[in-house]
């Protein structure tokens, strides 16, 4: 779903706009820190959601990022 959003982005508005996906099962440090809050999304660093990532709520994070 993330990934969606992010290629609407890009043909929208031909932004350089990325994200990386990191698979937290595969790290016991990111296990022991996030285990319980699996999915996890964060914007520049600072966490923005888990366990449900609203689509209309991410949008507007990146719309707000897009225009500062």
């Amino acid at each position: 779903m993330v990934d969606a959003i992010i290629e609407r982005f890009r043909a929208e508005n031909e932004l350089s706009v990325s994200f990386t996906e990191v698979n937290i099962l595969d790290n016991r440090a990111l296990i022991e820190k996030y285990g319980e809050e699996i999915p996890v999304l964060q914007i520049n660093g600072s966490t923005h959601a888990y366990w449900r990532i609203d689509s209309d709520r991410l949008e507007r994070a990146i719309r707000q990022l897009l225009t500062n």
